[in-house]
């Protein structure tokens, strides 16, 4: 699986308020994501999400790792290694602390509709449809 975590060291690092990341969030699109099947556990699948808008300093990323943890049940895989490169700044310009940080993205995630892009059709039981 390709990890976004190690692919932001490459990810130029933008600057962004509290407000204008809040009104910028809409704006976020996918840009990218990967879909595994696990075959270890019942045909689970795992990947990554990869989210961007362009901003007035560069392109603002936002990516993460999710997990089927049920058919059609996707979950974030793990909310504390959700990578980014917006630097968030307070109104008096004081950097979000990392916990501060996470919570903001995480928030962001939880808004975006991301999961739909994920979910599979559901399956038809062709037997009850004959009955």
């Amino acid at each position: 699986m390709s990890n976004p975590a190690r692919r932001r060291i490459t990810w130029r690092p933008v600057l962004s308020t509290i407000d204008e990341w809040e009104r910028g969030r809409c704006d976020l699109r996918p840009i990218e994501h990967s879909d595994h099947v696990e075959r270890d556990r019942a045909g689970l699948r795992h990947g990554h999400m990869a989210w961007g808008r362009p901003g007035e300093r560069g392109l603002i990323r936002l990516a993460w790792e999710w997990r089927e943890v049920r058919p059609n049940v996707i979950v974030i895989a793990d909310p504390m290694t959700v990578a980014s490169n917006v630097r968030l700044v307070d109104d008096r310009g004081v950097q979000l602390g990392d916990g501060a940080r996470l919570l903001t993205l995480n928030n962001a995630i939880y808004d975006l509709a991301w999961k739909p892009l994920l979910r599979r059709p559901p399956t038809v039981n062709v037997q009850l449809l004959a009955a």
